[in-house]
């Protein structure tokens, strides 16, 4: 008995926490994506050591609404793997399904156990991502400052790096509109700089637009009375932009998003209410691009593709019953910071991604990090909400 309460407290103290916090932070150093997957072993055995020490909290990851829309929207795409047409095994795709579903066990055992200790890891990788950020920058002007900004290690695209910082970017922007002080507003803002200067320098406009996304749901959640600046000062940003750096958003045209995008759309009614199934290969040829996509650069429309329509409105269940709980908690500060990774993923899906259930990589900040992390806010506020009532 004394041994099990010893596997208890290591893995509510210690095993969770760090494994959170690697997971939020190794892409940063790492020297190759191909290890993230490795860091990944440790959220597996928290989970299980988790889930064996405490079976109740297991089940009642199955009464929160949230969890059961994303598990349906998981149970679906495993029934598509029956009609998909793949070149991946069906044991392939699975086990990626499985390792989204054991993450998200292991962020809502975790915060049921030690909420605390969760909050604190977060804490840490916040101001882990902050020095580093202000480290890619040191670098980038240190050789030269041309071009786009890009890590030397695993996030050797400025895609890539824009997707960890603009997630981190989202929970400092947050939590800096939920500071009680001074002083808290203070040290939130200007840790928030350093972020959006790197997020500007990898010359990637998905991640500004998911962030101003992200702003307006945040004023809106917090202080909507004042929604209407916060709107007329977005616009005020955005004309400074066009008049002081036109080239931001001017010198890369598109990208030939409508063209793909209108492309994915052709091909997805070819299978429309069921989708393709998911692992089922995607070619999008472009008449004026002598090689063929295989990103729709949109998640919505990977769904689509993938999903049919059916899936489609799983996805979008999923999303409006994480906005309406966290509207509902609107009070619970840790329920608004971690909404706010939501829009920030969602928006930032409207222009790239397209793998719904790849292997744990950087994709993973914009989807299934941020709802393993509202998922766990909230319930920690329903657990409140419960306890002030009885």
């Amino acid at each position: 008995m004394t041994n099990f309460r010893w596997v208890r407290t290591f893995s509510e103290r210690w095993l969770a926490p760090v494994s959170l916090f690697l997971m939020l932070t190794s892409l940063m150093w790492l020297p190759d994506r191909g290890y993230f997957p490795k860091i990944y072993y440790l959220v597996i055995a928290s989970a299980l050591l988790l889930g064996g020490a405490y079976p109740r909290n297991l089940l009642a990851l199955f009464k929160n609404p949230l969890s059961v829309m994303i598990l349906s929207f998981v149970a679906y795409f495993v029934l598509s793997c029956a009609w998909s047409v793949s070149a991946e095994s069906a044991g392939v795709l699975l086990k990626r399904q499985m390792q989204v579903v054991l993450f998200i066990c292991f962020v809502f055992l975790a915060g049921r156990t030690g909420f605390v200790s969760l909050c604190r890891a977060a804490g840490f990788a916040m101001v882990f991502a902050v020095a580093i950020a202000l480290y890619e920058i040191f670098q980038f002007y240190m050789s030269g400052g041309q071009g786009r900004l890009a890590s030397q290690g695993a996030l050797s695209n400025p895609l890539l790096i824009s997707h960890i910082y603009g997630f981190f970017a989202a929970l400092w922007l947050a939590c800096l509109l939920v500071a009680d002080s001074r002083a808290q507003r203070a040290w939130g803002l200007v840790s928030l700089f350093p972020l959006l200067l790197l997020l500007v320098l990898t010359g990637s406009r998905t991640p500004l637009v998911a962030f101003f996304a992200c702003f307006l749901w945040l004023v809106l959640l917090v202080r909507p009375r004042m929604l209407i600046y916060a709107l007329a000062a977005s616009a005020l940003v955005v004309a400074v932009i066009l008049v002081v750096m036109p080239q931001l958003i001017t010198d890369r045209g598109v990208s030939y998003r409508p063209e793909i995008w209108a492309n994915v759309l052709a091909q997805s009614k070819e299978a429309l209410w069921l989708g393709h199934g998911l692992g089922a290969a995607l070619s999008i040829k472009l008449p004026e691009i002598s090689y063929a996509f295989s990103d729709p650069h949109n998640m919505t429309l990977s769904v689509l593709y993938r999903g049919g329509v059916l899936g489609l409105l799983l996805w979008a269940a999923m999303y409006c019953c994480a906005a309406s709980m966290a509207w509902r908690r609107r009070t619970d500060r840790f329920v608004v910071i971690a909404s706010a990774t939501v829009i920030y993923g969602l928006m930032a899906g409207m222009t790239e991604g397209g793998a719904l259930f790849p292997r744990p990589k950087e994709h993973w900040f914009l989807l299934w990090i941020p709802l393993a992390l509202l998922l766990a806010a909230l319930d920690r506020a329903g657990r409140k909400r419960d306890a002030r009532v009885a």
